[in-house]
């Protein structure tokens, strides 16, 4: 269940918390214990259980170095891991990997401003959920784009022209906004977030007035 404690802060679900640790390692430069714990202040038991969790979910494949006190690259080859005795922690992995793979493989298709949209000429992120899971729902792709808002990859639906809103994230982000407190490990939205994909719906929904002039 996603947690909701007023318009910007958040209570972090364990899913959410085990994808921002999946961005650390892949996209921070370092995964030492200093640099997780900066970003992600949890306990070390809870970081170890969510590591097995990201290895079993065939995610990642690392091991912990007592030398480095950093977690580095493991021989073993990334594959998913049923827990035959678990059922439901199967179920868990399951969605992890799903969301993890869209963190790494979603996209929005470039839109050009100098000709008027056509929702059938592009790929939007929508497209690409659907090519990857076409066996999931319409209910589970939304949940799925709530979760990955959430945690800072801004993905919203323009209603008038039926076609998804992207990030950009070509700069890799040094935090999330996350902080503990009372036990818990919340996240100020919005601060952190990688910034929205700029589109200039006025100019393509009118390429007519195209100014050659105009700085973008």
């Amino acid at each position: 269940m996603m947690s909701k404690e007023n318009k910007n802060i958040i209570t972090l679900t364990k899913t959410e918390r085990q994808l921002l640790l999946y961005e650390i390692f892949t996209r921070f430069y370092k995964q030492d214990l200093e640099t997780i714990f900066a970003v992600l202040p949890m306990k070390r038991r809870m970081l170890q259980r969510d590591v097995k969790d990201l290895i079993d979910a065939g995610l990642v494949s690392v091991e912990f170095s007592k030398e480095k006190q950093a977690y580095v690259s493991s021989e073993k080859p990334i594959a998913f891991r049923k827990d035959e005795k678990k059922p439901n922690r199967t179920k868990h992995l399951k969605m992890l990997s799903r969301l993890g793979t869209l963190m790494k493989r979603l996209y929005n298709e470039e839109i050009k401003y100098d000709e008027k949209y056509d929702r059938s000429k592009y790929i939007s992120c929508r497209d690409v959920y659907d090519q990857l899971f076409p066996n999931e729902n319409i209910r589970t792709r939304q949940r799925d784009f709530q979760t990955l808002c959430r945690i800072g990859y801004p993905i919203r639906y323009n209603r008038k022209i039926q076609y998804y809103e992207f990030y950009d994230n070509g700069v890799n982000r040094a935090e999330f906004g996350v902080f503990r407190e009372d036990g818990r490990l919340k996240r100020e939205l919005g601060v952190t977030d990688f910034e929205k994909q700029v589109i200039p719906w006025d100019v393509i929904e009118y390429p007519e007035y195209i100014d050659d002039d105009y700085e973008w």
